[in-house]
C-alpha cells in the first residue's frame, strides 16, 4: 500500500504495516524490525491493528451517508385549534353519503369508521383526521385532510395555514407498529388490523413520500416492533430508505416485509404492484385474510422490547 508492505491476518481480519506486524504481532524490538525492513528507525510509521468492517456494516454506513435523515419540527400546540379540529371531525360522522367511502373499501359500521379516524363531509368526500405527537408523548389533533371523490384536485385541508400532521391510530395495547405511506393506506391497515390483531396494531400514516419524522413520533414507537410499508414507485422507495436510515440512527431496526419486488409477502397476484387501499378495493372480502398472513409474518419475524405477539 503506497509503496509499503501490508500484512493481513485473514483469520481475524486485522491489518498491519510490515513494521507494525513485526513489532506488535511477532514481538520484535523496534530497532530489529526497522533493520530487517531496511527502514530508518526515526521514519517508521506505526499502524494500530484494526478489524475489517463486515459487508453489512459497510452497507449500513453507505446507506446512511447517502440518505438525508433530517427530522421535522413539531408545531406549537394550540388547545383552541385542537378543539376546533375535533368539533369539525365530529360533524363528519359517517352516517350518510357513504358511497365513496364504501367504494374505497370502508364498509364497516359508522362507529368503527370514527374509531379509526375517518369521516365523510357533506359532499361524500372522505375526511381523515391528522394528529401530532407532542414532546410529552400525548397525541393531539392537528388538521383534517379530505380525499376528494371527484375532480382533478385529489386532496384539500379543512384548516389552512397550519400545515399537516400524520394519520395516527394508536389503540390501548400496541405490540406492532406499521409505518405506512399515505393516510388512506394507514386507515386501511387500522381497519383490517382491528379485525386481525384487536388493539395490538398501531399505525402511522405518513402524508406523502416527502414526509419526515419528528423526534416525539420516534420516541412513541421506539419500544415496539416496527415495519415499514411504502409504495413500489421511485418516491416510495426513497421514503422507505429515509425511514430505515432515520429509525436506525435512533436505535430502531425496522423491518421491510418481503414483497413480490422485495418488500411484501409474495403471492400469485403480485401484491407489491399496488398500495394497501388499492389492494383492499381489488381483493374485497379476500383482503383481510391476506393482510392477516402478512401480519403473521411480521409477528414471527420482528419483535421489539415489548414484543409483537
Amino acid at each position: 500500500r503506497n509503496g509499503g508492505l501490508v500484512v493481513t491476518d485473514f483469520s481475524s481480519g486485522q491489518h498491519w504495516t510490515g513494521f507494525g506486524y513485526l513489532t506488535q504481532a511477532v514481538g520484535l524490538d523496534p530497532k530489529e524490525a526497522a533493520e530487517l525492513l531496511g527502514l530508518p528507525l526515526d521514519n517508521r510509521r506505526e499502524w494500530t491493528p484494526r478489524k475489517k468492517p463486515s459487508k453489512a456494516e459497510l452497507f449500513r454506513q453507505a446507506l446512511a451517508s447517502r440518505v438525508n435523515t433530517e427530522l421535522a419540527t413539531v408545531p406549537a400546540f394550540d388547545e383552541t385549534h385542537a378543539s376546533a379540529v375535533l368539533e369539525k371531525m365530529e360533524a363528519f360522522y359517517a352516517g350518510k353519503e357513504r358511497g365513496y367511502l364504501r367504494q374505497r373499501g370502508f364498509n364497516a359500521h359508522p362507529d368503527t369508521i370514527t374509531a379509526i379516524g375517518l369521516g365523510v363531509d357533506e359532499s361524500g368526500n372522505i375526511a381523515i383526521l391528522q394528529r401530532h405527537v407532542r414532546e410529552d408523548g400525548s397525541i393531539v389533533p392537528h388538521n383534517i385532510k379530505v380525499r376528494m371523490a371527484k375532480g382533478e384536485q385529489r386532496y384539500k385541508y379543512a384548516f389552512t395555514g397550519v400545515g399537516q400532521g400524520y394519520y395516527i391510530y394508536w389503540p390501548a395495547d400496541v405490540r406492532l407498529v406499521l409505518l405506512v405511506e399515505g393516510e388512506l393506506n394507514g386507515a386501511t391497515a387500522a381497519l383490517v388490523g382491528r379485525e386481525c390483531m384487536g388493539d395490538k396494531l398501531g399505525v402511522i400514516g405518513l402524508p406523502g413520500s416527502s414526509s419526515k419524522l419528528t423526534l416525539p413520533l420516534i420516541e412513541l414507537i421506539k419500544d415496539y416492533g416496527v415495519a415499514v410499508l411504502t409504495d413500489d414507485d421511485e418516491a416510495g422507495i426513497k421514503l422507505m430508505r429515509y425511514l430505515k436510515a432515520t429509525l436506525r440512527q435512533h436505535g430502531i431496526h425496522a423491518l421491510i416485509p418481503p414483497l413480490t419486488k422485495g418488500r411484501r409477502p409474495k403471492d400469485k397476484d403480485g401484491f407489491g404492484q399496488r398500495d394497501l387501499n388499492d389492494e383492499m378495493v381489488r381483493r374485497g372480502q379476500n383482503f383481510p385474510g391476506y393482510f392477516e398472513r402478512m401480519l403473521k409474518h411480521l409477528r414471527c419475524t420482528l419483535t421489539g422490547p415489548r414484543g409483537a405477539n
